[in-house]
């Protein structure tokens, strides 16, 4: 458990209108405060703890990712804020998972396996000769029912399908934003959908 100064910030509304409101918060601490939404977009720290030399202003500026170290179990509490909060056949996505690590713990049916194309190289370990260039995106309606999880039948409505690949260019590397900053075009299309 973090201390208390480590701490996030507690979860706020970063966006209300008559249909819709945004919240912004740490997934852990929105578990039992969060009302029934109709779409889950996370992007959870990946456990890998990496580094770069590259990165002092950026980590002194916004200090380390809590949870990426490796001692978050991501898909148990994505499951536990999924079956308690998403509505049955809502849409989820989850941020540097592959579909198989979340379809049980999340419940979702009707998963894909989307590729966010940054178009240029970003960060990552600068000392191997190729640059990550994407991001692996979880698509998934959930569905509460094992059963109908097995047999395929959770499937959602296609009206509005579109190709696996979203290109849209990774934000400037300014020390002002977090280093994991995703893209507002991107977003839009991922809530859109």
């Amino acid at each position: 458990m973090p201390a208390e100064e480590d701490a996030p910030p507690a979860p706020v509304v970063a966006y209300q209108s008559d249909r819709v409101t945004l919240y912004r918060g740490d997934a852990a601490q929105l578990v039992g405060i969060l009302p029934t939404v109709d779409l889950l977009a996370t992007d959870p720290p990946y456990g890998v703890k990496f580094v770069s030399k590259r990165d002092a202003r950026t980590r002194a500026r916004f200090g380390p990712l809590l949870g990426d170290d490796g001692t978050l179990d991501v898909p148990a509490l994505l499951g536990v804020l999924t079956r308690g909060h998403l509505r049955n056949r809502r849409h989820a996505y989850v941020f540097g998972y592959r579909p198989d690590q979340l379809t049980e713990p999340m419940q979702l049916g009707s998963t894909a396996e989307l590729i966010w194309d940054k178009g240029v190289p970003g960060r990552g370990n600068f000392e191997m000769p190729w640059g990550p260039a994407h991001e692996l995106i979880t698509f998934g309606a959930r569905c509460a029912s094992a059963a109908h999880r097995a047999d395929g039948s959770g499937k959602t409505a296609a009206r509005m399908r579109a190709g696996s690949v979203l290109r849209y260019g990774r934000p400037n590397g300014k020390t002002t934003r977090p280093p994991t900053e995703k893209p507002v075009p991107l977003m839009a299309e991922l809530i859109e959908s």
